[in-house]
């Protein structure tokens, strides 16, 4: 005990140092771990006084940024606000922190709240992590604003893949790699929350696919369904390319991961789809009732050959390429009147192939 009175701390906390020396020896603080907390007291107190702040002025703002500052001073340790917490409770115990901000009144707020709470308490992730993480959620959730919500219960793979897609294309590589890492982020935050049914975070497709400065585009909801309309679902043909045109619109898929499933590749017993790419990387995707029904409808008339390959040319029958399934989607764009198109998640193609 004589040790940690000897610990000075100046500036406008000095008042409160005792105090809290004695709360730290009550919770079972060691003295060298309670030492250490009163020294970050010292540090903090003398920070505030430079700058003519009482603790009235400890936001949270202002707390990050003596976090940053630590930092740019050298420190590698005590630097977030998780290391500051024992402090902060104490204080706001007293009563001598500034109130706190009045709650976010939309949803979309809200849940950023609660998501930085997340990242910076339960995860416990450095101040300039969080900060990144946040500015991609903030951008997620401010395009999914609703009157009554954020419609996340009916979030799908598609529009999951669709806005990496858009925002990716905006980007150099560093900040398409800091949206993607803070999108997955969000999705695993969303499901473990119960915001939403399905984790999706593998639905959002790595840096790596955007390479070569072709990014996939989508495609209007408009122009999707007029896509759809055109095919003939009476025959095998316009139920093979039907259920293409549906993966490719639904799941925000390119034309060679289409190309590259398999049989084995559906799930029919969990409802979902295993989408494979570069690399023999596989991610699981649910598979929407809209989805599995086109699938069920084009496998029933399916030709029945070794082939594991789910979308099969016919005469002669064999494999689909990327080329392919892209060209399937050029002669749907024909045939619904529309300017032509690539596939709705693939770079555009002029190949021809026999159906």
């Amino acid at each position: 005990m004589r040790n940690l009175m000897n610990t000075r701390v100046r500036g406008p906390l000095a008042r409160h140092r005792d105090g809290y020396i004695a709360e730290l020896v009550g919770q079972g603080y060691l003295p060298d771990s309670a030492a250490v907390q009163v020294q970050l007291m010292g540090r903090l107190s003398d920070w505030l006084e430079g700058r003519g702040l009482g603790s009235l002025d400890l936001t949270p703002e202002r707390v990050r940024e003596f976090g940053r500052d630590r930092r740019a001073r050298g420190y590698t340790k005590l630097l977030s606000e998780k290391s500051l917490r024992p402090l902060l409770g104490y204080l706001d115990r007293l009563g001598v922190l500034p109130p706190p901000p009045p709650r976010a009144c939309t949803p979309a707020a809200k849940l950023v709240e609660d998501y930085r709470n997340y990242l910076a308490i339960e995860a416990g992730l450095a101040d300039s992590t969080v900060g990144s993480y946040l500015r991609t959620a903030e951008l997620f959730l401010s395009q999914r604003a609703e009157a009554e919500g954020l419609g996340l219960q009916h979030l799908t793979a598609g529009e999951v893949r669709s806005f990496a897609v858009e925002q990716c294309r905006r980007r150099q590589v560093a900040g398409a790699k800091a949206l993607v890492v803070g999108l997955r982020s969000l999705l695993r935050f969303l499901f473990l929350k119960g915001h939403v049914p399905h984790q999706l975070a593998s639905a959002v497709p790595t840096p790596s696919d955007f390479a070569g400065g072709s990014l996939p585009r989508a495609l209007d909801p408009e122009s999707v369904s007029a896509l759809l309309r055109s095919c003939d679902r009476q025959t095998p043909v316009g139920r093979r390319d039907f259920a293409i045109i549906t993966l490719l619109a639904r799941l925000g898929l390119r034309a060679g991961e289409v190309a590259r499933l398999g049989l084995d590749d559906i799930d029919w017993h969990h409802g979902e789809i295993a989408i494979r790419g570069k690399g023999g990387r596989a991610d699981r995707l649910p598979m929407p009732t809209d989805v599995g029904e086109a699938l069920v409808d084009y496998l029933q008339g399916r030709p029945r050959v070794a082939s594991r390959a789910v979308f099969l040319r016919r005469a002669p029958i064999s494999a689909f390429g990327r080329e392919g399934v892209a060209a399937v989607v050029v002669r749907a764009s024909a045939r619904a009147g529309l300017a032509r198109v690539g596939s709705p998640a693939a770079p555009q193609c002029g190949c021809r192939h026999a159906p």
